[in-house]
C-alpha cells in the first residue's frame, strides 16, 4: 500500500482521523493528526474531504496515530487544501480577523519559519482550489483587503493563489 500526504482515515470501531499519512511495516502513521469527533456534515464524511470542515465539524488534536493496516476501513484523500504564510505582525495585530479565517479551515501542519519571521500553515478549506491527485498543494498569500474600521468592522483577509 502506497499512501502519503494528507488523508482522512476511517479506522475500526468508528474512529476517524485526519493527518499526514505514511505506511511502513504494516502500520498506517498519521502525523499531526486530528480526531474528527463530530463530522457536522449533511452529505457524509466525503463532504469534509471535498469541501473542508463545516461550521459544525469538531476536531481534536490527536498527535501521532499509528494503526495496523488491517484496522483501516477506508482512506479518503482530501482535495481542497493549501499552504499559506502569515507574518507574526499580522498575527499580533489582526487576530480577530484571522480568527474568522481559522474558523473555516482545518490546520494540518503549522511551523514557525524564523528565516521569514512567518508562520507556515497547511490546511484543508473550501477557500483553496481542488488539488489534482498526485499534485502538491498550491501556496496562497493571506491578503488584507480592508483595514480594521474601514467599514466599521474587522479587517477582511482573503487568500490569493500565487503558486
Amino acid at each position: 500500500m502506497n499512501v502519503s500526504g494528507l488523508q482522512i482515515a476511517v479506522l475500526e470501531r468508528g474512529w476517524v482521523f485526519v493527518g499526514q499519512a505514511s505506511v511502513a511495516d504494516g502500520l498506517l502513521t498519521l502525523s499531526d493528526a486530528k480526531n474528527v469527533r463530530r463530522w457536522g456534515t449533511t452529505k457524509g464524511l466525503g463532504e469534509i474531504a471535498t469541501g473542508g470542515p463545516t461550521k459544525s465539524t469538531v476536531l481534536d488534536d490527536a498527535g501521532t496515530i499509528r494503526a495496523p493496516i488491517a484496522n483501516v476501513v477506508a482512506l479518503i484523500s482530501p482535495r481542497q487544501f493549501g499552504r499559506f504564510f502569515i507574518a507574526n505582525e499580522m498575527i499580533e495585530s489582526q487576530w480577530p480577523s484571522l480568527a474568522c479565517i481559522f474558523a473555516n479551515l482545518v490546520v494540518v501542519d503549522c511551523r514557525y519559519r524564523p528565516e521569514l519571521n512567518k508562520v507556515e500553515y497547511v490546511a484543508l478549506s473550501t477557500a483553496f482550489s481542488i488539488v489534482p491527485l498526485g499534485c502538491e498543494c498550491r501556496t496562497y498569500e493571506a491578503v488584507m483587503e480592508s483595514r480594521p474600521g474601514d467599514d466599521g468592522g474587522p479587517a477582511t483577509i482573503v487568500f490569493k493563489g500565487w503558486q
